[in-house]
């Protein structure tokens, strides 16, 4: 390995290794040589680097815990805020549909006034979906934890998708054979699955593109990888990733990752992604496997 073969060109010859980590949780490692005294380390040299690593995995651990902290704050301010306001514009959305579709039963001939008339539907809709999803975000925390098996949520998403995947001439690979169970809420599950395909299909860029689905079981957790060679993202895309009403797209809310983010974490699972500008993006998710109590 690269770091192997690094630590062997520094010829160093009483070498200590010690990982900082906090439980299950890997933060890196602290190489030490006693290269000064060029003797051997004894135990009360690794009791006392171990204490060190020990601390500097709780530095890290606070520090998340801050940032965590921050996030948790935000999200809760934003929400209050939200809610009130979504059910105040809610009122005269559902006015100003209403009163469009009477009049497109009462002007069914003119062309013209059909097609503004049809606008302004379209417009409602969008500003709805949009308030569902703000609702969504800041107000829906109630989840139904059930006995599920992962692979029908995947395979549900990816028939509701089959017909874009035609039309947008992608290629679907899949690999989740394996019966996988979670404890989990099925319909918001489903939900992230349905944003993270919908995100993979719009990234298409290319003439050939290709969709990888797969599921794998491991001792402790279910891996669900999803991979596409679409355009990627950028630097400051990938560092922006999971920020409320931050998005690229034009039309984009920059809600749904948030969302996704906010469900993996009440599930106790992780998301990550990884991405190559212009060429491709994989993201891995992990979730707890069901053991029964």
């Amino acid at each position: 390995r690269a770091g192997d073969s690094f630590i062997m060109s520094l010829d160093l010859k009483y070498l200590a290794v010690i990982p900082v980590m906090y439980k299950d949780v890997k933060y890196g490692c602290i190489v030490v040589d006693n290269c000064m005294k060029e003797i051997e380390m004894n135990e009360h040299d690794i009791e006392i680097l171990s204490v060190v690593a020990m601390n500097v995995a709780i530095y890290f651990r606070n520090k998340q815990f801050e940032k965590e902290k921050l996030r948790n704050e935000k999200l809760s301010t934003i929400g209050k805020v939200t809610s009130s306001i979504v059910h105040e514009i809610r009122s005269p959305l559902t006015s100003i549909k209403g009163f469009a579709d009477m009049l497109l039963k009462n002007y069914n001939e003119d062309a013209k006034i059909q097609k503004y008339l049809g606008i302004i539907n379209s417009e409602v809709g969008r500003l709805n979906n949009l308030a569902s999803l703000l609702l969504d975000y800041s107000g829906n925390k109630n989840y139904n934890y059930e006995k599920i098996k992962i692979n029908d949520i995947i395979i549900e998403t990816i028939e509701f998708f089959e017909h874009e995947f035609k039309i947008r001439d992608i290629t679907l690979s899949t690999l989740v054979h394996e019966e996988i169970y979670i404890k989990a809420d099925k319909y918001k599950l489903k939900q992230v699955m349905v944003n993270l395909i919908k995100n993979a299909i719009e990234a298409k860029d290319k003439s050939f593109s290709k969709l990888n689905v797969s599921l794998q079981k491991f001792s402790t957790y279910a891996e669900l990888k999803i991979w596409d060679n679409g355009k990627g993202l950028e630097k400051e895309e990938m560092e922006r990733l999971f920020e409320p009403f931050n998005s690229s797209k034009l039309n984009g809310t920059g809600l749904g990752l948030a969302i996704v983010k906010d469900i993996i974490d009440n599930h106790q699972g992780t998301i990550e992604f990884n991405s190559e500008a212009g060429n491709w993006t994989e993201i891995t998710i992990k979730l707890p496997i069901y053991k029964e109590e």
